[in-house]
């Protein structure tokens, strides 16, 4: 099982949007507003937790969590300012401070999340490489399947020596700068 399918892809998923709703909720209350009303949070922290599990089939990079929890704060800011209990709908003017707090702690959450995805990913190809071969009636993975001809069609002349020299592919430098 690999961090993209199964319990391991809705654990990442969940902890996306679980990053992305306390990163949201964080920068509103440091800003000075309330927590906003539960229901509209609960609805828009669904949304990110389907999409996110949706989108956790594959490893992600730096930018592509960056556009994520970016997004993610967007879709907080607003349903937070249009929540009856926030404080922003005195101030309908964005202001420098937010705007730059919602920057960095999207950017700081992104490479927490990349550095935390990539050592997930890391792990598991680790393990693939080292445990699952060595695994009772493991099957190979990938291209490491041995093809062995039913027979073989060599003279019965040939040494094994020489059978060896022929199965080994050349090892050198390419043939244009061997020259």
């Amino acid at each position: 099982m690999d961090p993209g399918h199964g319990w391991l892809r809705v654990l990442r998923g969940a902890a996306l949007a679980a990053c992305c709703l306390l990163l949201g909720l964080s920068g509103h209350w440091l800003g000075g507003a309330t927590a906003g009303s539960t229901g509209p949070m609960l609805v828009a922290a669904a949304l990110i937790a389907t999409g996110s599990v949706a989108w956790a089939g594959r490893q992600r990079g730096f930018g592509q969590l960056l556009g994520a929890t970016a997004c993610s704060q967007a879709a907080f800011h607003v349903v937070l300012s249009l929540s009856p209990d926030s404080a922003m709908g005195t101030h309908p003017a964005v202001d420098v401070r937010m705007l730059l707090g919602h920057t960095i702690g999207s950017v700081l959450m992104a490479a927490v999340l990349a550095c935390g995805d990539a050592a997930v990913w890391g792990l598991y190809r680790s393990l693939r490489r080292f445990v699952v071969p060595r695994l009772p009636g493991a099957l190979p993975i990938g291209d490491r399947t041995v093809r062995i001809p039913a027979r073989l069609t060599a003279p019965a002349t040939v040494s094994v020596a020489l059978l060896l020299a022929a199965a080994t592919p050349y090892r050198g430098p390419p043939r244009t700068l061997a020259a």
